[in-house]
């Protein structure tokens, strides 16, 4: 054999034995960083995540059902990061919701249809736009999680009125709640309002004028020489003002409301009320009182809001606003459930089991069902949005093979994690991949 053949033959060895080599290091690097353990009938099949939630594939691929149990997750220092629960689902609820449980936690309808609560340090222009008439050394800002308004007319007797609209129409149903929480930050004794109108127009920049509107108001009424601050509701069509007054504040105190009202088939038929900060029970709990014999009226279909200050005196007064919540309903609603099984429901107050002949279940916060009475109390404290743990090994359980998508709220820094999946009959999978993040 010639020397150029014999160095040929070296070469094409050579190359070919590069080529082996690196087709298997590279089937090694991805066996390292894919391939699951597996532990029993389970699998751990695929891994991904965004900027808040990590989603977890996992496959029974046994003969008999499962039963997850536990989630745990470890860096790449075996390190222990997080440890979840795989029979929980948590869901931030809103009045109106509807939510799909079946499986993970799937929101079917979105019950909020609007939701500020001033918690920057500027407003947010996308929403609203500022307005005012007739007003003078007017300020607005926004801090301390409050929308704050000043004002002064330019005239005295002749009312003035300024704060924000929203810029784009807002559909409502004709049935809807609104929580709002008004302070007039003066004495009861002092002679102007703080506002929240719902208005059928925005056409003029003073919401008194833009009939038909339906308001509450932190507003001020006078009496043998004696002025007070009343908490009111008030329906407004073109000619005609009807109001219900149900919580009165006198002398020098700061008038400071939190309000619930409860609006059924265009009609407001619930008013909670708390003085200063909510508590386990509203002040006032009623229905508004029939006004000259007729019913006090809601304002629905596209409407705008106004938060403003309305005052008639040149001297310059003030008006916070801490939050607004608008939504479909004081209910929210579970299906996918799996009838006569119990379901365990968490929140900040307290815990309840629920249980159920039917795939559907609506829970109402305010007449909760048997042994879940704290709900009403974290309603009344806080309102909604409401973080809900729902706990039952239904959510757990996995079916042969079935694959099952776990969805965690976790926010892990891309690198990479060991992640193991427990069962509560022992069984166990675990999977080392690289995560990374996407937006």
């Amino acid at each position: 054999m010639h020397i150029a053949q014999i160095i040929l033959l070296i070469l094409i060895i050579v190359v070919a034995g590069v080529g082996i080599w690196l087709w298997f290091t590279e089937f090694a690097t991805q066996s390292a960083s894919t391939s699951p353990t597996l532990g029993g009938g389970l699998k751990i099949e695929a891994v991904s995540a965004t900027d808040s939630k990590l989603y977890i594939y996992v496959r029974n691929i046994g003969a008999t059902p499962l039963t997850l149990d536990k989630i745990y997750i470890w860096d790449s220092k075996r390190r222990l990061v997080a440890v979840y629960n795989a029979t929980t689902l948590n869901l931030l609820v809103w009045g109106g919701d509807v939510w799909d449980v079946s499986s993970s936690a799937r929101l079917v309808e979105r019950g909020l249809i609007l939701y500020d609560n001033f918690d920057g340090n500027s407003l947010d222009t996308s929403l609203w736009e500022e307005r005012e008439y007739n007003a003078n050394n007017t300020q607005l800002s926004v801090g301390n999680s409050y929308l704050q308004i000043t004002v002064s007319s330019k005239e005295e007797y002749t009312w003035a009125t300024y704060g924000v609209f929203t810029k784009s129409p807002i559909s409502l149903p004709d049935s809807y709640v609104f929580e709002v929480e008004l302070i007039k930050k003066g004495y009861a004794n002092w002679f102007y309002a703080v506002c929240l109108y719902i208005m059928s127009t925005n056409t003029s920049n003073n919401p008194y004028h833009n009939t038909p509107w339906f308001a509450t108001k932190l507003y001020p009424r006078e009496e043998n020489d004696n002025i007070y601050t009343v908490a009111q509701l008030v329906y407004r069509e073109e000619n005609t003002t009807y109001w219900d007054s149900s919580l009165y504040w006198q002398g020098s105190v700061e008038p400071h409301a939190h309000m619930i009202v409860v609006v059924e088939n265009g009609y407001p038929t619930k008013v909670l009320l708390w003085k200063d900060s909510r508590g386990k029970e509203p002040i006032v709990n009623n229905p508004p009182r029939q006004i000259y014999g007729r019913e006090l009226r809601a304002v629905w279909g596209n409407v705008y809001l106004a938060l403003t200050i309305d005052n008639p005196t040149t001297y310059l007064d003030e008006g916070w606003f801490g939050y607004i919540k608008i939504y479909k309903r004081t209910d929210f609603t579970l299906t996918g459930l799996r009838p006569n099984a119990e379901y365990r429901l968490i929140g900040l107050k307290g815990k309840c089991t629920i249980k159920t002949g039917a795939t559907i279940l609506t829970i109402d916060p305010i007449n909760p069902p048997p042994g879940c009475e704290w709900l009403r109390e974290e309603y009344y404290e806080h309102g909604y949005p409401m973080n809900i743990t729902l706990d039952s090994e239904v959510f757990g359980r996995i079916e042969p093979q079935e694959l099952r998508t776990l969805i965690l709220r976790v926010n892990l820094p891309a690198g990479i994690y060991t992640l193991e999946i427990t069962t509560k009959e022992g069984i166990s999978a675990t999977l080392t991949t690289l995560i990374k993040k996407r937006g």
